[in-house]
């Protein structure tokens, strides 16, 4: 198998790997319907007879609100030195940060703490945090999931749900507080974070 290809695989074999943002699905959607064109094509990976969508999860949410019953993908395989996986960043806007700690804290499961990293008590600094999260002054909030981290994945898929249903999530790869500042810095008003 070649390192990157294309692959045309049956939806119902395709499984996310996170919740997505029902409004950013309506209006790719809409948008799909309207040109017909996909541009870049959903990342995903073989895992256990399934294909896991690595980035596109809104690209695959919109194919099949439409009923496409087929979604092309370029399959990467697990492990592959040339292939690099990163993380997005959110950059939250338009809540209170105090309403954005009580929809974490309040996730289904209720397993998930939002301390401010001058303020963990020792026996939680060793502790890996589930995300962080960086307010516009610059303050480092930790949030904690379960103990052992069995469920980490539902943790953190829980706490990004619970706060896209609630407020405008932009993604990027930046992670310098500055930069996205300038960048997004129509939306930074007082008890809103970055």
């Amino acid at each position: 198998m070649n390192q990157l290809e294309l692959c045309v695989l049956d939806s119902n074999e395709v499984l996310p790997h996170e919740h997505y943002d029902s409004n950013r699905v309506a209006k790719l959607a809409d948008g799909l319907e309207t040109t017909n064109i996909l541009r870049n094509p959903p990342i995903a990976t073989e895992w256990k007879g399934k294909y896991v969508i690595l980035d596109g999860a809104t690209r695959v949410s919109a194919l099949k609100k439409l009923d496409c019953p087929h979604i092309v993908v370029q399959l990467v395989k697990q492990g592959s030195q040339d292939t690099v996986i990163s993380s997005w960043n959110h950059v939250i806007h338009n809540i209170d940060i105090e309403n954005l700690f009580d929809a974490i804290e309040h996730v289904p499961g209720g397993n998930l703490t939002v301390l401010s990293s001058s303020s963990l008590p020792p026996e939680n600094r060793s502790r890996r945090p589930l995300f962080t999260i960086l307010d516009r002054d610059k303050t480092m909030y930790v949030v904690q999931g379960t103990q052992d981290n069995s469920d980490k994945h539902l943790d953190l898929s829980n706490a990004v749900n619970s706060y896209t249903r609630i407020t405008n999530v932009i993604r990027t790869l930046d992670s310098n507080v500055e930069v996205i500042q300038k960048q997004y810095s129509v939306f930074f008003r007082i008890n809103q974070i970055s």
